[in-house]
C-alpha cells in the first residue's frame, strides 16, 4: 500500500491496489482505488481545461486586433468633424462591419469549444471583393 501510494503521489494513476481482504486493510485499499480513480478523471480534465486555455490565450489576438480597429473607427466617426465626406464615413462604416465579423467568428468558436464540439472548422464559400480585401488590408 505505501508503493502505491508513493505512486500516486508521484502522479502515476495507473495502478490498482489488490487486497482480497474484506477488513479494515481491504476497506482503506478499497478507498485508495476509489481516490486514485477520481485524481486520474481530475486530472485529464485539468489537461483538457489547460489545452483549451492555451489554445484561446494564443488566439486572442484574434479577438483583440479587430476590436481595436472597432474602437478606432467608431472614435473617428464620433468626432463629428463636418469635413468628412459621406463616401469617407461611408468606408469607415465598411471597415467597421468587415472588423466586427473576425471578433464574433471566434466568439462562436470559443462557444463551441465550451459545448465540446472541439475545432472544428466549417469552410463558408462565398463571394468576395478582392479590390476592397487588399484595399482593407493596405
Amino acid at each position: 500500500m505505501e508503493a502505491r501510494l508513493a505512486e500516486i503521489a508521484a502522479g502515476d494513476f495507473s495502478g490498482h491496489l489488490d487486497l482480497p481482504n474484506h477488513d479494515e486493510l481491504g476497506s482503506l485499499g478499497a478507498n485508495v482505488n476509489r481516490m486514485n480513480d477520481e485524481l486520474r478523471r481530475v486530472y485529464g480534465e485539468l489537461e483538457r481545461a489547460s489545452k483549451h486555455k492555451s489554445e484561446f490565450r494564443a488566439h486572442s489576438h484574434e479577438l483583440r486586433t479587430p476590436l481595436n480597429a472597432i474602437i478606432g473607427f467608431s472614435q473617428v466617426l464620433s468626432s463629428g468633424s463636418s469635413a468628412r465626406s459621406t463616401r469617407s464615413r461611408r468606408r469607415y462604416l465598411d471597415d467597421i462591419l468587415s472588423s466586427g465579423q473576425p471578433p464574433a467568428l471566434a466568439l462562436n468558436d470559443v462557444l463551441d469549444l465550451s459545448k465540446g464540439r472541439g475545432r472544428q472548422v466549417e469552410l463558408d464559400v462565398a463571394p468576395f471583393s478582392l479590390r476592397d480585401a487588399l484595399e482593407r488590408g493596405v
